[in-house]
């Protein structure tokens, strides 16, 4: 948490797990603006919050456990995401992230 909380994030780190039992982890797009080369998060509980437009490009896997039913970002569209795990959430088919995150799935697998 300290990566995000004190801003000491860099093009250095690939992997982050975020969030737990005790914590609420949101995470801006300010806060992730830095961690450009990110390809594997883990995140616990929290939400994506602002928008996203040209973040998380290198993002590969991303594991959410206690994904909220609100989706609060926009253009959050990781290009390049292979594994998302959404585990102990209640997220319906009509959850916002699935428009945002399956554009460009979509568009990536027609090129």
């Amino acid at each position: 948490m300290d990566v995000i909380r004190k801003k000491q994030g860099t093009k250095e780190i690939v992997a982050l797990k975020l969030g737990g039992q005790s914590q609420v982890c949101n995470i801006s797009s300010e806060d992730i603006s830095r961690l450009v080369n990110l390809r594997f998060l883990e995140l616990d509980g929290g939400n994506f919050v602002g928008d996203f437009q040209n973040l998380l490009l290198e993002l590969k896997w991303l594991s959410w456990q206690n994904c909220p039913s609100e989706f609060q970002a926009t253009n959050f569209s990781p290009n390049y995401l292979v594994v998302l795990k959404i585990s102990e959430s209640d997220i319906t088919n009509d959850w916002g992230g699935w428009s945002q995150i399956m554009v460009k799935s979509s568009a990536s697998r027609e090129l």
